[in-house]
C-alpha cells in the first residue's frame, strides 16, 4: 500500500515537473520571439536611413554628372581632372555643404546655392561623401584634404621615395600655355557651328542679340569666364531667365521672356537656332514655369578642347585691361 502511494506521488510529481518544464520552454520561446521582434523593430530606423541615404546618393550622382563631371571640373565619378579629384578623399558634410553652396574664392569653383535648393545640395554632399569609399587614381590611401586636416596624415613614410618634379624648367610647365586672341575670335564667330557664341551674343557690335552683350566682359577674371562657359547654370542673369509656357492645347514652349503685358507673353523660342520670337495670348496659357536651367548650352566642356577654351577666354579678355589680356592655363586653374 505504501509502495503504491509512493509510486502515485512520484508519478504526479513527474507530471507536474514535466508540465512546468513545458511551460518554461514555452515562456522562453515567447521571450525569444519577443526579443527578435524588438530587435527587428530597433533595426527599422537604420534600414529606412540606409534606403534614404542610397536615394540621396543616386539623386546626387545625377546632379553631379550634369554639372561637375566635365573634363575641366572634377571628372567622371570625381576622378582626376582639371579640378581637385574627389574620389578617395575624406570631407565632412559641413565642409562640403559650405564649399558647394558658396564656392571657393579665387578658383573656378563657383557657388550653387542660388541654383540648387537645400535638398539638392544635401544630395550632392551625400554623393561626394560616397566617393571617399572609392580608390583615388592619384593616391593609394584615403586622405583628408580639408583645410586644417592633420598634416601628419600627409607625411611620406620612411621608405617612401622623394617625389620627382615633372617640371624641369619653366618652359616644361604644362600650365605655361597661352591663349590666342585670333583663334578665340574664330571660335566665337564660327558660322559653321550652330551653337557658336556669336549666334547668340554680341561682341563689340558684331553677333546675335539673344543673349547678353559680351563687349565689356573682359573685366571678369579668366576663372569666372571659364565657369560661366562650362557651368552656365551656376549663375544666370535675371534678365535671361528661362520660361516654360504650356498652352491649353498642351503645346510646351521653352524660351527667354522678352516682353509681357496683361494680354500676352512674348518669348524667344530656343528649341531651334536661330531662336524664333513667339507671342502667346494669356487666354491660351494653361501654365507658366520659371526654369532654373540656362539658355546657354551646357556641353561646351565636351565640345571644345582645353586649348580652345583658353583661346576663347583670351579673346573675351581682349576687351579688358591691357595688363590682363595675356591668359595662360594657370590663370584658369
Amino acid at each position: 500500500m505504501e509502495n503504491r502511494l509512493t509510486q502515485k506521488i512520484s508519478s504526479e510529481h513527474a507530471a507536474s515537473l514535466s508540465y512546468n518544464l513545458s511551460s518554461l520552454s514555452a515562456i522562453k520561446c515567447r521571450l525569444s520571439a519577443a526579443c527578435l521582434l524588438l530587435f527587428a523593430f530597433c533595426l527599422l530606423p537604420f534600414a529606412f536611413y540606409a534606403q534614404d541615404t542610397e536615394a540621396k546618393i543616386a539623386a546626387g550622382r545625377k546632379l553631379f554628372n550634369s554639372t561637375c563631371s566635365s573634363g575641366y571640373c572634377h571628372g567622371k565619378d570625381g576622378s582626376v581632372s582639371g579640378a581637385p579629384p574627389l574620389r578617395g578623399r575624406r570631407y565632412s558634410a559641413d565642409y562640403l555643404m559650405r564649399v558647394i553652396s558658396d564656392g571657393v574664392p579665387g578658383t573656378a569653383m563657383g557657388g550653387f546655392k542660388d541654383y540648387y535648393n537645400k535638398e539638392e545640395l544635401q544630395q550632392l554632399v551625400a554623393y561626394v561623401m560616397s566617393l571617399s569609399k572609392g580608390e583615388s587614381k592619384t593616391a593609394s590611401t584615403t586622405t583628408s584634404t580639408e583645410p586644417g586636416a592633420n598634416p601628419a596624415a600627409r607625411k611620406p613614410t620612411a621608405n617612401a621615395e622623394p617625389a620627382k618634379s615633372s617640371v624641369e624648367s619653366p618652359s616644361a610647365d604644362p600650365l605655361a600655355v597661352f591663349g590666342s586672341i585670333e583663334a578665340g575670335r574664330t571660335i566665337f564667330f564660327d558660322s559653321t557651328q550652330e551653337k557658336s557664341c556669336g549666334a547668340c551674343h554680341t561682341f563689340q557690335g558684331r553677333g546675335g542679340k539673344l543673349g547678353p552683350d559680351l563687349s565689356n566682359i573682359g573685366n571678369r577674371t579668366a576663372r569666372e569666364l571659364l565657369q560661366s562657359i562650362i557651368i552656365p547654370q551656376a549663375s544666370i542673369d535675371p534678365a535671361y531667365v528661362m520660361l516654360a509656357v504650356t498652352t491649353r492645347d498642351s503645346e510646351r514652349i521653352v524660351g527667354i521672356k522678352r516682353d509681357e503685358d496683361d494680354e500676352m507673353i512674348k518669348v524667344m523660342d530656343i528649341s531651334t537656332l536661330p531662336a524664333v520670337s513667339r507671342t502667346i495670348q494669356k487666354s491660351n496659357i494653361a501654365k507658366v514655369e520659371k526654369l532654373r536651367t540656362s539658355a546657354m548650352p551646357g556641353d561646351y566642356a565636351s565640345r571644345y578642347t582645353l586649348k580652345q577654351l583658353l583661346d576663347l577666354i583670351t579673346f573675351l579678355k581682349s576687351s579688358g585691361p591691357a595688363s590682363e589680356r595675356s591668359v595662360s592655363l594657370k590663370d584658369l586653374f
